[in-house]
């Protein structure tokens, strides 16, 4: 498990990547790149699966391995909770507050192909991260992963579970979920975490 900062940073456990980005929610594309090209240089061939993920996200990382396991990583592949553009429902991305995990194909592809490639992929820093990620990964052919389980379930989830429980989101949920939503209670959700 890797912590990435975009400045340099005295404590052992986080990573700056001493590179030069606009501080600021509005400018995660930036930083999200310049992990990704580190990702590449110190640690391609440490791992299979690359996953990235905001500080309020929680993962149930036996799971994840469980779901992983089964796949090959030399498949182009990205795995998140798809989910529809507002703006233009006939447009997909990657949620990124649910976090999203890419195979090591991929990884590769992005960084030595589609980050040196503007037509491919966004060069400037400013952007939402999911987006911009899933438009580039588009573009070099890399398919969002149905990630439901065997039962239609999601495992990647963009609100805190209370939100889902109390469906207080079901308006927004419904409008931009790419899979239907199958309705589940706090048992049948919580046991396929």
């Amino acid at each position: 498990m890797l912590f990435l900062s975009s400045e340099t940073n005295q404590n052992q456990t986080l990573i700056g990547l001493n590179v030069k980005i606009t501080e600021g929610r509005h400018f995660i594309w930036g930083k999200v790149k310049a992990a990704y090209k580190y990702i590449y240089e110190h640690h391609i061939n440490d791992t299979d699966w690359f996953m990235k993920a905001d500080g309020d996200t929680y993962v149930i990382v036996e799971n994840l391995r469980k779901v992983l396991e089964q796949e090959s990583t030399t498949q182009l592949m990205l795995f998140c909770n798809r989910v529809r553009n507002p703006n233009n429902l006939n447009v997909t991305h990657a949620d990124g507050s649910a976090g999203y995990v890419i195979s090591k194909a991929a990884s590769r592809k992005l960084v030595e192909i589609g980050l040196k490639n503007d037509s491919l992929c966004s060069p400037e820093e400013q952007g939402p991260d999911d987006i911009k990620l899933s438009q580039c990964l588009e573009r070099l052919g890399v398919p969002h992963r149905d990630s439901r389980d065997e039962h239609g379930k999601q495992r990647f989830f963009h609100f805190s579970v209370e939100m889902y429980f109390n469906m207080s989101v079901s308006y927004y949920r419904d409008k931009i979920e790419y899979y239907p939503t199958v309705q589940v209670g706090w048992y049948n959700l919580l046991s396929k975490l």
